[in-house]
């Protein structure tokens, strides 16, 4: 599928971006273990959530879909064993997945499609192991991966440098054991995430102990509950700087200031490079754009998925910015980092990668000529590539953008809500003809 866009300045919109795809996770998962019925409110489906959704339903739990806004959770307490769990292409449905088939006295295999199968489990393995599974990963570090239990210890340490979702993995186990689960923790990046995984638990009726972010202790088996999913931070961020970079005006009203997602940390960025940004709480964020675009410095090592869009907040500034700590992008849905350099050369943006930081020349408020961006297959990606086509005096083709359903399935949708943004969206269908492969494309209607 290919986006043709062109867009120009001065939009005014509110948009409600989709509930949070980390909560939405921790919660179906944590309801999963749950003796008896939980309701989980405004729970995002995407890709990602979907593949949580049917793992936890090969696990034995049962979802009964009440409206499109709620879904009712029967929990199973024990998962049920079953020989293979397919993760798609979801990360934290792998790592949780392969720490709740250690519970089981069988063997399950976990695995996915596409980049998943590159994506590291060591640092989770090492940690059950020491619980007594035996695991076994394709090359020594990734899926398709093997788990048996069951566990017999209550302690084991572990290095989440790769991946904080090893400890949110293994504090989701924590709360499936009699009990009690202390977890000492080695190395941890994007704590952000394991305070979400800690507010999920706690709305649960999940008691969990901790000592800075050093040593954890989960005491207590969830509880039948509802839960509330927020809006969700890394879907906005991309809109924000949108609005940001093309003297517009957004207002959205899903967001909490509260929600302990690290993503918000694009609320200060913005303040800090001069844009006018409003907070109301729990009542969502307004962004103004309009002034000239100071350069920056910062460090994304707790809150990577902002990378890509800051990439291009740093190529609409005026002067050299640096987008740093950047080394783990390599290890999510693409390699993010030569990802991002790629797409920016593309669109003729000096940027270069140096010392752990991505180094960018701002276009401070002139335009690039290129009409074509080919992202990396990568919902992230794809939605920067969006925002780097603003900086094209010319109508842009942007490649792969199907890849946006991994979270954020009506992104395209909501674009088209923007007054100054022309979009069409191209399907393509391929089919076999006289052996031979051929291409139909179909044009949806312009808005």
């Amino acid at each position: 599928m290919r986006a043709i866009l062109h867009a120009k300045d001065g939009f005014e919109a509110t948009i409600r971006v989709p509930s949070s795809k980390s909560h939405t996770h921790r919660a179906l998962f944590t309801a999963a273990l749950v003796e008896g019925k939980s309701r989980i409110l405004e729970p995002l489906w995407a890709d990602d959530t979907l593949a949580t959704k049917n793992v936890i339903e090969r696990f034995g739990a049962v979802i009964e879909k009440q409206l499109d806004s709620e879904v009712v959770v029967y929990g199973v307490t024990v998962p049920r064993w079953t020989p293979l769990l397919d993760c798609r292409e979801s990360g934290t449905t792998l790592r949780i997945a392969y720490a709740l088939a250690s519970l089981l006295d069988n063997t399950t295999l976990v695995y996915g499609r596409g980049r998943l199968h590159q994506r590291p489990l060591t640092g989770l393995a090492r940690a059950l192991e020491q619980l007594g599974a035996k695991t076994l990963l394709s090359r020594e570090c990734c899926p398709p991966a093997a788990v048996r239990g069951p566990l017999h210890g209550n302690k084991t340490s572990v290095d989440a440098w790769e991946s904080s979702q090893y400890l949110t993995a293994l504090l989701i186990l924590g709360a499936a054991l009699d009990g009690e689960l202390v977890v000492k923790v080695e190395r941890l990046s994007s704590k952000g995430y394991v305070d979400i995984t800690l507010s999920v638990l706690k709305a649960f009726g999940v008691k969990v102990e901790r000592e800075a972010y050093r040593v954890f202790t989960v005491k207590g088996t969830p509880k039948p509950t509802t839960y509330r999913v927020p809006g969700d931070w890394s879907s906005a961020t991309p809109l924000l700087v949108l609005a940001a970079i093309t003297n517009s005006r957004l207002y959205v009203p899903n967001l909490s200031i509260w929600d302990p997602h690290p993503d918000k940390r694009i609320v200060g960025v913005l303040e800090r490079v001069g844009v006018k940004v409003r907070v109301y709480g729990d009542k969502g964020v307004e962004v103004e754009g309009g002034t000239k675009i100071s350069s920056f410095e910062i460090c994304v090592d707790e809150s990577p998925d902002l990378a890509p869009s800051l990439a291009v907040l740093a190529a609409a500034a005026c002067g050299t910015s640096k987008v740093c700590c950047v080394e783990r992008l390599r290890l999510k849905e693409s390699d993010r980092l030569e990802a991002i350099l790629e797409l920016l050369r593309q669109a003729s943006i000096s940027a270069r990668y140096t010392k752990g930081c991505i180094v960018v020349e701002g276009l401070c408020g002139s335009k690039r000529r290129f009409s074509r961006l080919s992202p990396a297959p990568d919902h992230r990606i794809v939605m920067m590539a969006s925002l780097l086509a603003t900086l094209s005096v010319n109508q842009v083709e942007i490649s792969n953008a199907e890849a946006v359903r991994k979270s954020y399935p009506e992104y395209w949708t909501h674009l088209r809500l923007l007054n100054t943004i022309q979009l069409n969206i191209v399907e393509d269908y391929v089919w076999r003809e006289n052996n031979q492969t051929c291409k139909k494309s179909m044009d949806s209607v312009q808005s």
